[in-house]
């Protein structure tokens, strides 16, 4: 579909700026159809993931494609785009730094229904840069889009609203009005009209403007596809003055026919977006832009996959406001005699503990990742967003904690508190005590720092001293556990 209120000459141009071209493609191909969930449930099955994506522009003078910027990408366990962060190229230092991120969030059907993007200031702190909100209708069909620009505040405001009108007999999208919020009110400022051939691929899309309420033909874009109904090229029209179209863009396609679209973990796997467009692996594309009569190059996006196992697991959260604690629980038979855990907590803090705790330092959300090790050295991966709710409301304060259990190594009960385990005092100085209910024996007390480290773990018995004079003033947590699994987790504070 054509790009957000832009005109065609805007929209190659957006093509050459990384993650505008990226949102533009994500549009087009992910929100105009149905569900994008894939079932990644199946232990053992091997998927191409698309790890990253580096954007190239190129050098007319020297004739050769120089980085730009690079987007990574992670995933849930349905193989859902839950986060991608941005990095420009520094030419001089060789290296690669934040810019941007984006969070996606998905409805109970597996549909996207939140993307909040976020870029770095001056300060280095991550401020509101972009807020877009899907809603489908009865068909899983994406009906409305609404674009919110943030305020001085860090706030949102609404900025564009996109509705998409569908013909109910071919199930295919065949116009979207754009409005944009003015004075409180939404207003009409382009119509987007869609043509198909008979396979149902999108081969056209018309573009409409209005001036002072009379709406003209501003461009255009042609679509075509090989005989895989993969879309390998884009041309881009504008209209002059005396309303004709003249050539201005285009985007070429790249695959790999290896692998269909079911075999992906990727932004473009989905065959059964309404206008065609990627059903193998998406491998590059590459803009160009037309002047005297010629083709000249302006961007390539080069597309990385990797093949990943996908652990038949699920996690789940919960969080506690009173202690400003997340609890994670790991729910996979995936974790049975593994050799080797990574946690990687989206702070740039690892851990290779089975069920580490750790705290972060800002108000905002993390996608905490697992990869497991098998005794047969094959590995799965799985991530999970916290901190951030479906409506992006904010679960938590600035230093949360996060304290992850592997449920499969618990008892049904084992994370329940029944009130009758407790440790003492709170804060303490120099010595620590458990107390506890005669059903308990056999206690194992454990305390880990706030940056995953354990620097306590030994059997006590109840309402017996502990010696912890020698440990580190500070917050740690505690993770108190019998035979039936873990009892109590909390926080204690050393003085």
């Amino acid at each position: 579909m054509s790009a957000v209120g832009i005109s065609q000459t805007a929209k190659l141009k957006e093509s050459q700026q990384g993650s505008a071209a990226f949102n533009l493609i994500k549009k087009k191909h992910l929100h105009h159809g149905v569900s994008q969930n894939i079932n990644m449930r199946s232990s053992g099955t091997v998927y191409q993931r698309l790890d990253s994506m580096i954007v190239q522009e190129y050098d007319t003078i020297n004739n050769v494609w120089i980085n730009l910027s690079k987007d990574q990408f992670a995933y849930d366990e349905n193989g859902n785009n839950v986060l991608y962060k941005e990095y420009n190229f520094n030419a001089n230092s060789k290296k690669w730094t934040d810019t941007s991120k984006t969070i996606s969030l998905y409805n109970g059907a597996g549909l996207d229904s939140l993307d909040i993007s976020y870029s770095l200031n001056s300060e280095n702190r991550w401020v509101n840069d972009l807020k877009q909100k899907y809603f489908y209708d009865t068909k899983n069909r994406d009906s409305v889009t609404i674009i919110y620009n943030p305020t001085n505040s860090n706030g949102w405001d609404p900025g564009t609203l996109i509705k998409d009108i569908y013909n109910n007999t071919t199930n295919k999208d065949t116009l979207e009005i754009q409005y944009g919020y003015l004075n409180n009110e939404w207003e009409t400022n382009q119509k987007d009209r869609y043509l198909y051939d008979n396979a149902g691929n999108d081969t056209v899309d018309v573009v409409l403007d209005t001036n002072n309420g009379v709406w003209y033909v501003s461009g255009k874009t042609q679509y075509f596809y090989d005989a895989n109904g993969n879309d390998t090229v884009e041309l881009y029209y504008n209209t002059d003055t005396a309303h004709k179209f003249y050539l201005v863009g285009k985007t070429t396609y790249s695959y790999n026919l290896n692998y269909n679209s079911s075999q992906l973990m990727s932004l473009f796997k989905n065959g059964q977006h309404i206008n065609g467009g990627f059903n193998n692996m998406l491998t590059q594309w590459i803009t160009s832009y037309y002047t005297n009569n010629h083709w000249v190059y302006a961007s390539k996006y080069l597309m990385y996959y990797s093949p990943q196992t996908i652990c038949s697991k699920y996690f789940s959260t919960s969080y506690n406001s009173a202690n400003n604690t997340f609890t994670l629980i790991v729910d996979s038979m995936a974790t049975k005699g593994a050799t080797g855990y990574l946690w990687d907590f989206g702070d740039g803090s690892t851990s290779t503990q089975a069920a580490p705790v750790h705290q972060f330092a800002d108000s905002t959300y993390y996608n905490v990742c697992l990869k497991i090790t098998s005794p047969a050295n094959n590995s799965c991966s799985y991530c999970h967003l916290i901190g951030i709710d479906e409506n992006s409301n904010v679960l938590r304060v600035a230093g949360f904690n996060l304290v992850v259990a592997n449920k499969t190594a618990l008892s049904v009960n084992s994370l329940i508190d029944d009130g009758s385990i407790n440790i003492y005092p709170n804060p303490v100085s120099n010595v620590i005590s458990v107390s506890a209910s005669e059903k308990y024996t056999n206690l194992w007390l454990e305390l880990t720092d706030i940056q995953g480290r354990n620097v306590l773990g030994k059997y006590v018995n109840t309402n017996t001293p502990v010696v912890i004079s020698d440990i580190t003033s500070g917050m740690y947590i505690y993770k108190i556990s019998g035979n039936n699994g873990i009892l109590k987790i909390g926080k204690v504070v050393i003085e």
